[in-house]
């Protein structure tokens, strides 16, 4: 590979390009508008018009399960944004831009040379990612909560493990648990 090719393709600025296309990508996604699939709507009519309590204490109907803390995110999010397509897409489409963020810090952490270059690359046009960032499910929350627990891994394993950081790691995985989807029942 030539020597001026590897230098623009490991280039802070090459990162930066493909975090923007991966933003646009799913920006686009999320202005579309797209008609919500079934497993969407069947969720959505909870969010929408179940009362709280038993959004947050009661099995979902429709065989439907989200996890609690994206019920609430999910709520609060059409309660200030109104009751609309887009706000029930909001979250997800916030934590896919954050996975983004943090994918790029994950790639340069975990690889080298062109290794960042090539998986954030994938990560910001591959279409599951951009899909689920529209997808009114958790799918991207989970996303974003793997990411950031490997994030956390390496801090752990590159510095001295210090009564703080390990505390921060149970911390951030005992919330993680409040977005994981519950076992089926």
């Amino acid at each position: 590979m030539g020597t001026s090719l590897y230098r623009a393709l490991t280039a802070p600025h090459t990162l930066t390009a493909l975090v923007l296309i991966g933003v646009i990508l799913r920006l686009w996604a999320y202005l579309a508008d797209t008609a919500l699939y079934l497993d969407e709507i069947l969720l959505s009519y909870s969010i929408l018009d179940l009362p709280l309590v038993d959004l947050l204490t009661r099995p979902l109907p429709l065989d439907q399960v989200a996890p609690l803390g994206f019920l609430i995110i999910e709520r609060c999010s059409v309660t200030i944004f109104g009751h609309n397509e887009f706000a029930l897409r909001l979250f997800p489409f916030a934590c896919a831009i954050v996975s983004l963020l943090l994918f790029r810090r994950l790639a340069e952490r975990a690889l080298t040379g062109v290794g960042p270059t090539i998986a954030l690359f994938v990560f910001a046009i591959g279409f599951p990612f951009i899909r689920y960032s529209v997808v009114v499910k958790q799918y991207e929350l989970d996303v974003m909560a793997a990411i950031l627990l490997m994030l956390i891994a390496f801090n752990l394993r590159d510095r001295w493990t210090a009564t703080k950081r390990l505390l921060l790691w149970v911390l951030s995985d005992s919330l993680s648990s409040v977005f994981r989807k519950p076992p089926s029942s």
